[in-house]
C-alpha cells in the first residue's frame, strides 16, 4: 500500500500532467479558432473584393445613349444612340467595355433596342419610323421594316420567339409576327405618344404606357384591345409587371409609381409618391423590388409591398437618366443618361435582404448606398 505522502505526490503529479495537457489543448484550440477567425476573415475580405471588382468600368461616349439592353445569357451590352447608331459592347469585370461591332443603323434616332428570347437577334427602332432586325454576333441587318408606322417608333417589346410589339408617337400600338412581312394587329386608343411597353409571362397580356396619362391593355393572343385605365393627368412613362405577376407598376411624370391589381386595369390600387421629378425609367431586379431612373438623375432602388425607397444606388449627375437595363442573373445594372455616359451598379446584395421589418424614413429617397447596399458614410475618408 502507498503512504498517504507517496499517494498525495501522485495525485499532484497526475494534477499537473492533466494541467499541463488542457493547457496545451486549450492552447491548441485558441490557435485553431485564431487560425480559423484569419481564415473566415481572408475569406470575408476576399468575397467582399470580389464583390466590389464584378463591375466593367464606365463608357465615356460622343453622343447621348437612348436605348440600353443586356444580353439575356452572356455578358454583352447592345446600345442605340441619337444619331441612330447601334453598338454592341463586350462587358468583363474590372475592364472598360469593349466595343464588338457598330453599325449605323437609322438616319434618325434610335430610341430603344431589345434582344430576342434567344439573344440570336436584336430588335432596333427609330425616330424614322422603321424597325429593323439585327444579327446579335456579325452586327448585319436580318430583316428591316421600312415605313412600319406613320409617326416616330417612340418604343418596342418582344413577345416570345416570334411577335415584336412596337409603339409610336401617335399613340398607335402594332403587333409583327416574324413570319410575315406586315403588322398582324394594330390599335390606336392612346391620344399621345406610347412611352413604355411591357409584356406578361404567358406573351399574351400587353400593357403600353402613354403620355395622355393612361395605361391600354391589349390581348396579343386574340389581337383585340381589352381597357384603357382611368386618366391620372399625369404622363405614365414606364410599366413593369412586379408580384409574381400580381400587381403592375407605372411610373407618372409627377414622381409617382402607381400600381393596378392584376385583372383590375381600368384604376389604380394604390399609389406612392415621392420622387422629386419624373420617374422617366424602371427595371425589375427582384418580383418586390424596382430600380428608376429619374429626372433629376439619380437612380433608386424602391421596394414595393411594403412601398420604401431603400436609397440610391447611382446617379448621371444632375442630368436626366436616358435608360436602365439589368444583366440576366440580375446582379448589374447598366444605365445611360444626358452626361454621356454608360455606367455600371452592383445590385446583387439586394438579392439577400430579408423581410423589411424597420420603419422607412423620407429621408431614404436621398439616402446613398454604396456597393454593398450600405448606407455610404460622408465623413468616412475625413477620418
Amino acid at each position: 500500500m502507498l503512504s498517504l505522502c507517496g499517494a498525495h505526490a501522485l495525485t499532484t503529479n497526475t494534477d499537473r500532467t492533466m494541467a499541463s495537457k488542457n493547457s496545451k489543448e486549450h492552447e491548441s484550440e485558441t490557435e485553431t479558432a485564431e487560425a480559423l477567425q484569419d481564415s473566415s476573415t481572408e475569406l470575408t475580405e476576399e468575397k467582399e473584393e470580389e464583390h466590389v471588382n464584378r463591375l466593367p468600368k464606365f463608357v465615356e461616349l460622343d453622343l447621348p445613349a437612348m436605348g440600353l439592353e443586356f444580353h439575356p445569357a452572356e455578358p454583352l451590352l447592345a446600345a442605340s444612340f441619337i444619331d441612330g447608331t447601334i453598338k454592341l459592347y463586350s462587358c468583363k469585370a474590372q475592364e472598360e467595355p469593349v466595343e464588338v461591332w457598330s453599325t449605323e443603323g437609322f438616319k434618325k434616332s434610335s430610341r430603344s433596342v431589345r434582344f430576342t428570347e434567344d439573344g440570336e437577334s436584336l430588335v432596333c427602332i427609330s425616330k424614322d419610323k422603321s424597325w429593323k432586325l439585327f444579327n446579335t454576333e456579325t452586327g448585319k441587318v436580318e430583316r428591316e421594316f421600312v415605313k412600319a408606322h406613320d409617326a416616330a417608333i417612340s418604343t418596342v417589346a418582344v413577345a416570345g420567339d416570334k411577335h415584336v410589339v412596337t409603339g409610336d408617337d401617335d399613340g398607335r400600338l402594332k403587333l409583327w409576327d416574324l413570319r410575315f412581312e406586315k403588322a398582324v394587329f394594330e390599335a390606336k386608343q392612346n391620344e399621345d405618344y406610347l412611352s413604355d411597353i411591357a409584356v406578361d409571362e404567358t406573351n399574351r397580356i400587353v400593357f403600353a404606357t402613354s403620355g395622355d396619362g393612361t395605361m391600354s391593355t391589349f390581348n396579343i393572343k386574340r389581337r383585340r384591345f381589352d381597357l384603357q385605365s382611368e386618366n391620372l393627368h399625369s404622363e405614365l412613362m414606364c410599366v413593369e409587371i412586379v408580384r409574381r405577376g400580381r400587381k403592375v407598376v407605372c411610373g407618372g411624370s409627377d414622381g409617382s409609381l402607381n400600381f393596378y391589381n392584376w385583372e383590375e386595369f381600368g384604376d389604380i390600387s394604390d399609389r406612392f409618391p415621392g420622387h422629386p421629378e419624373s420617374v422617366d425609367f424602371s427595371c425589375k431586379i427582384l418580383d418586390d423590388l424596382i430600380c428608376t431612373g429619374s429626372g433629376d438623375g439619380m437612380i433608386r432602388a424602391v421596394n414595393v409591398y411594403p412601398h420604401r425607397f431603400m436609397g440610391i444606388i447611382g446617379d448621371h449627375g444632375n442630368l436626366p437618366v436616358n435608360n436602365l437595363t439589368v444583366n440576366g442573373e440580375a446582379t448589374i445594372l447598366a444605365s445611360c443618361g444626358h452626361d454621356q455616359r454608360i455606367k455600371f451598379w452592383d445590385v446583387e446584395h439586394f438579392h439577400h435582404i430579408g423581410k423589411l421589418e424597420k420603419k422607412a424614413k423620407v429621408s431614404d429617397k436621398n439616402k446613398r448606398l454604396d456597393a454593398k447596399g450600405k448606407e455610404e458614410n460622408f465623413f468616412a475618408d475625413l477620418e
